[in-house]
């Protein structure tokens, strides 16, 4: 049996549906999604995405 886990994913895969999923279960725990605002402009310049607005919104 695992104390803990993590979850690792990219912007837009699903990690938080996962993790909502998962919760549900009653049985998991209660894990929670987070992400590096300061990433976010590194992937929609890879990805050649719009800059994002000042209040963090695409």
């Amino acid at each position: 049996m695992f104390d803990a886990y993590i979850i690792c994913g990219t912007p837009r895969t699903g990690s938080t549906l996962l993790c909502k999923l998962l919760a549900a279960t009653r049985t998991t725990g209660d894990p929670h999604s987070f992400y590096r605002r300061q990433d976010v402009s590194e992937w929609a310049e890879e990805w050649n995405l719009p800059p994002s607005r000042p209040d963090g919104r695409a």
